[in-house]
């Protein structure tokens, strides 16, 4: 499982899952947001690609 900051509020979801999946799921329209992944954003034309992965437990959360 992986804790995810969505505008201040915590979500979990499980590991490896696609970063457009996760959008649709809590009911963005993913032409419509923003995100970013440890301060850097990700293009739109990539939520489709970007898949959330556990590849180490650094303590921060994403």
């Amino acid at each position: 499982m992986i804790k995810l900051s969505v505008n201040d509020c915590e979500v979990v979801v499980e590991n490896s899952v696609i970063l457009e999946d996760i959008l649709r799921s809590l009911g963005y329209v993913t032409e419509k947001v923003a995100v970013a992944i440890d301060g850097n954003f990700i293009p739109r034309s990539n939520f489709n690609t970007t898949k959330l992965i556990i590849v180490g437990y650094t303590g921060r959360c994403i």
